[in-house]
């Protein structure tokens, strides 16, 4: 359970970097567990003042 873990915030962690280029990164996924399906889904928007 602990590298379902790791796996998403991996995935989650390219996809900011990714993101940060963009200014908007989506993450959607399906993730089986031992309880079923776990989806999740968002976009994330980045945005600087410049401070």
């Amino acid at each position: 359970m602990k590298n379902l873990i790791k796996a998403v915030l991996f995935i989650s962690l390219l996809s900011l970097l990714s993101g940060l280029l963009s200014g908007c990164f989506l993450i959607n996924g399906n993730v089986k567990d031992g309880d079923g399906m776990v989806n999740f889904n968002g976009c994330f928007l980045a945005m600087y003042d410049g401070k």
